[in-house]
């Protein structure tokens, strides 16, 4: 048994299992259809595999996301000094949650799910502040964060307007993310929000 913990968006659910023994990590599955209410809190993860497509479970995310974070986030992680206070610290943060919507989207896509492929790609500023609130909330991301940040973080206009920004300069580097670029994105990106103010 178990349930849906969170919403990504209709069709792409965190489920959380309880007393089962395959897993007691949140799982995200993406449903061919929208689940009924009431079966979203009391669920067995055998019947949720007849509704829906098991992408992966989140601890896989959060583990593949942060080996490929801490292999290019150097160059940006040396800027404290020479950075905006709030562009530093939303930094890493934003990055992550690129990076997350982006190893979902691949995940996606390899199943052949190209539905869901294509909902990400059209909403992805939605999608990835929906995953920020469950980091946030659900794995105790908040604690590593100053108020102010949290601020920025909970309210969805600014989220997204700094996602937005983080995003538009990611494409414009127009190459894979290395440490070479990722100094590069980091600089325009601390730029553009001491503009912002």
């Amino acid at each position: 048994m178990g349930k849906i913990i969170f919403e990504l968006d209709d069709n792409l659910l965190i489920f959380r299992p309880q007393d089962e023994t395959k897993t007691d990590d949140d799982i995200l599955y993406y449903t061919y259809e929208k689940l009924p209410d009431e079966i979203k809190k009391d669920l067995p993860i055998d019947e949720l595999d007849r509704y829906a497509e098991r992408i992966l479970t989140m601890r896989e995310l959060d583990m593949n996301v942060s080996r490929r974070i801490a292999s290019i986030i150097t160059p940006a992680a040396k800027k404290s000094k020479d950075s905006s206070a709030l562009g530093y610290r939303l930094f890493s943060f934003l990055l992550r949650i690129k990076l997350n919507v982006d190893t979902i989207l691949s995940y996606a896509y390899a199943k052949s799910l190209v539905e869901l492929s294509d909902k990400i790609v059209n909403s992805e500023e939605d999608i990835a502040y929906k995953l920020s609130q469950y980091l946030l909330d659900k794995l105790d991301y908040k604690i590593r964060f100053k108020q102010i940040v949290l601020n920025t973080l909970s309210k969805e206009e600014d989220f997204k307007k700094y996602y937005k920004l983080l995003k538009e300069e990611i494409e414009r580097v127009d190459e894979q993310l290395t440490t070479n670029t990722i100094e590069k994105v980091y600089n325009e990106y601390d730029r553009k929000i001491r503009s912002l103010g």
